[in-house]
């Protein structure tokens, strides 16, 4: 959930284990975050982590992570009126482009987003249904 799916993201291409994964309330384009006058109105808050410091951060989110973990099955669940993961960071973009990372290896079908009722949360019932199909 949230910052735990960048977390488990990056630990799936580090490690190859490639295994399904359900990556809920996050997707957004974080070069665009980083650049945005909400991080502007929000710099005394501690958002930005280790990785947003790493030279060359941008390897470490979507759309470009996704060259480190594909053809590993993903599941995005985004809540419709989520702050952070939302057309004006670039969620919908940010899959267009995970999605044609995936189509350069014949597996955009890999990939799916789901939009639910809802804010940053999990909303599970749909997702599991799908993990439980990829066992």
């Amino acid at each position: 959930m949230s910052w735990g799916s960048v977390i488990s993201a990056n630990l799936e291409a580090a490690t190859g284990e490639r295994m399904p994964t359900v990556l809920s309330g996050y997707l957004r384009n974080e070069v665009t975050l980083m650049e945005s006058s909400w991080l502007q109105s929000h710099v005394d808050s501690p958002f930005p982590t280790y990785l947003h410091e790493l030279p060359g951060a941008a390897k470490y989110f979507f759309p470009q992570l996704a060259r480190q973990m594909r053809p590993c099955r993903l599941y995005f669940e985004v809540g419709d009126k989520d702050g952070l993961s939302n057309n004006q960071f670039g969620r919908d973009e940010t899959f267009a482009n995970i999605r044609a990372i995936y189509r350069e290896v014949n597996a955009a079908d890999a990939v799916t987003l789901e939009l639910f009722e809802g804010e940053h949360e999990v909303a599970g019932t749909k997702a599991i249904a799908w993990l439980t199909s990829q066992v």
